[in-house]
């Protein structure tokens, strides 16, 4: 049975959902199409939404696939070119195609980051989802524990690895995957979830697409979730690490409001 989490205002948000970042405008609304038809009931369109075209196509796949708005939880995302922009939020619900959108994400400041977070400051909801990089080669302890201190639900971007890592010929992993009947990335889907994780693997294949969402029929166990978790090897980039909570502390400690 699909699993949800519960926002800090009682709102469920289900925990898998279907990614579209930089899908074509068709293949995303087939996509959607696809998604909800063996039972997902969340789309997350990744930034630049608009930029990509993705949340007209978005719109056209719901109203394709028949299932009631009301039934659908949708997030988009704000740009950080677009804090400023009046009528953002409006031209979202324009290109949807909806009245409303349940999930509203900002991206995290670029650029002059400093003015950014000083425009956050003066958001009147309080932030409810965290969307940054987690999968086993990046698993994020420390951000997790911070977010649970703030009831602050984590959704996964690359919850398989994003292309810079591949869990799909770690043996380990592939052994625990043997001993479900599943595959590595159901495996590696599934272990994120179990930590409270939403995830929001992307795919244009309709099997694949299936694949993903076939989770919920197995549980792994606390060594195997350990060994899983065992994989992390840390951040590997270089850019601003905004999701890493001693360089948000850091931005706190330094006064960023007038």
């Amino acid at each position: 049975m699909m699993m949800n989490f519960t926002l800090s205002n009682q709102v469920q948000i289900p925990a898998v959902g279907i990614g579209t970042f930089m899908m074509t405008p068709d293949q995303a609304e087939q996509a959607v199409v696809d998604a909800l038809a063996c039972g997902y009931r969340m789309i997350t369109i990744i930034a630049p939404a608009q930029a990509y075209m993705n949340e007209r196509a978005v719109g056209r796949g719901i109203k394709r696939s028949g299932v009631a708005r009301e039934d659908i939880f949708i997030s988009t995302k704000i740009w950080a070119s677009q804090y400023l922009t009046e009528g953002t939020v409006e031209k979202s619900l324009e290109l949807l195609g909806t009245d409303y959108i349940d999930l509203m994400f900002i991206h995290q400041p670029a650029g002059d980051f400093m003015a950014g977070y000083r425009k956050l400051e003066t958001v009147a909801i309080r932030p409810m989802v965290n969307q940054i990089e987690m999968h086993p080669y990046f698993a994020q302890e420390s951000a997790l524990k911070v977010m649970e201190e703030y009831q602050i639900v984590p959704e996964a971007w690359a919850p398989l690895g994003g292309g810079r890592h591949n869990p799909f010929d770690n043996e380990m992993v592939k052994e625990i995957a043997a001993a479900h009947g599943k595959t590595v990335g159901q495996v590696v889907l599934r272990w994120n979830v179990q930590r409270g994780v939403v995830v929001i693997p992307k795919s244009v294949h309709k099997a694949r697409i299936e694949e993903n969402f076939q989770i919920w029929d197995f549980t792994l166990t606390e060594e195997e979730m350990q060994k899983i978790s065992s994989l992390d090897l840390g951040y590997q980039g270089t850019a601003v690490k905004h999701f890493d909570p001693e360089f948000v502390k850091m931005c706190n400690i330094r006064k960023i409001h007038e």
